[in-house]
C-alpha cells in the first residue's frame, strides 16, 4: 500500500514513529483480513509519500501487488534449476532460491488451511537439489508419510502439511 499524506501529516507520521505505525497499520490490515476470510497472496508494505497537493488530515490510499520469486507455472516446463510443485490445481515454478509455505501473509506461497502453522515450510533450492525444512510448525511436515525436520526432495515427492498435499517435480510428468 502506498498512503500519500499532506505535508503536515507527513510529518506527523515521522514524530510519531514511522516503523511502529507501519507495524501497527500492517497488523491491522491482516486481522481484518483473517475475520473476513480473506488470505494476501504475499507480505503486506506500506509505504507513506508526502504530496502537497493534499490538505492536512486527508489521505490517499493506493494498493498493488508485486509478483514475487514464485509464479504458477504455466506448463509442465520443470528442470532440477526450477522444480514445479502442485497444491490441488496450482503449479508453482519455484524461480528463487528459497520458498516459504504456510498461512502467514507474509510467506510466498500462502495456503488456507487451519492445520498449517503461518510459516510452517521452507523449501530451498540447492546445487544439490531441493531441500524441503519444517519451519517449527506444529502439526509437522512430512515427506511420503515420514515427518520431517528437514528433507531432500526428489522427483515425484508428496509433501504433506496439515490437510494439503503438495507435489514436487523437477521434470515433466510425462517424461
Amino acid at each position: 500500500f502506498t498512503i500519500a499524506l499532506s505535508a503536515a501529516d507527513f510529518r506527523n507520521v515521522d514524530d510519531w514513529g514511522q516503523d511502529a505505525f507501519t507495524e501497527e497499520l500492517i497488523r491491522s490490515a491482516t486481522e481484518y483480513a483473517t475475520d473476513q476470510g480473506y488470505t494476501f497472496l504475499g507480505p503486506i508494505l506500506i509505504r507513506f509519500e508526502e504530496d502537497t497537493s493534499l490538505k492536512s488530515g486527508n489521505l490517499h490510499i493506493t494498493s498493488s501487488t508485486k509478483r514475487g520469486a514464485v509464479a504458477p507455472a504455466t506448463s509442465n516446463a520443470a528442470s532440477t534449476e526450477h522444480p514445479i510443485i502442485e497444491i490441488g490445481s496450482e503449479r508453482y515454478l519455484l524461480t528463487g532460491d528459497v520458498t516459504v509455505i504456510g498461512r502467514g501473509s507474509d510467506c510466498d506461497i500462502t495456503i488456507d488451511d487451519s492445520g498449517i502453522s503461518r510459516r510452517h515450510l521452507e523449501l530451498r533450492v540447492t546445487p544439490g537439489g531441493v531441500i524441503a525444512t519444517d519451519l517449527g510448525s506444529t502439526n509437522g511436515s512430512f515427506v511420503e508419510g515420514h515427518r520431517i525436520s528437514a528433507a531432500t526432495l526428489v522427483d515425484g515427492n508428496t509433501i504433506t502439511v496439515g490437510r494439503t498435499h503438495i507435489m514436487f517435480w523437477t521434470s515433466p510428468e510425462d517424461e
